[in-house]
């Protein structure tokens, strides 16, 4: 009996985890090269030939408050990303890398990337934090 309950507490978890895979491919937003599109922390990006990217961190490496710098700095973006044939990678382009329109996957380049804040919101300064979770990205990634 114990096997039994052991047996079909194993087979609910490996069930539940199916679901779970499931959903998460059913949350991917579908874009098509050479548009516009806005995404924003953990978006799921697909693409029609199979691959796509995560949004998986988005980083202030801005110049800090009350320091002088020689350079401003930049917002960091990293992304999880995924070949049509499955291979997933890790990728990391910032605000002022994206003029060199840096490979994101094997058969596709950043063609454009700005970010800006939610309405309603304060900009990070030495009085408001930065919260990655108040940023949209807006690309257009170029096949």
């Amino acid at each position: 009996m114990k096997y039994l309950t052991i047996l079909l507490a194993s087979l609910f978890i490996i069930s539940c985890n199916k679901a779970d895979d499931n959903e998460e491919k059913e949350e991917c937003t579908q874009i098509e090269y050479n548009t516009t599109f806005s995404v924003i922390l953990d978006d799921e990006v697909c693409f029609p030939d199979g691959s796509g990217f995560i949004v998986k961190t988005i980083t202030d490496e801005f110049c800090p408050c009350l320091v002088v710098c020689v350079w401003e700095g930049e917002l960091k973006v990293m992304v999880e990303t995924i070949e049509a044939n499955g291979e997933k990678d890790l990728f990391v382009f910032g605000s002022s890398s994206y003029r060199d329109t840096p490979n994101i996957l094997s058969n596709a380049k950043i063609e454009s990337f700005t970010y800006n804040y939610k309405e309603n919101e304060s900009l990070p300064d030495c009085e408001n934090e930065y919260d990655a979770k108040n940023v949209t990205l807006s690309l257009i990634i170029k096949q």
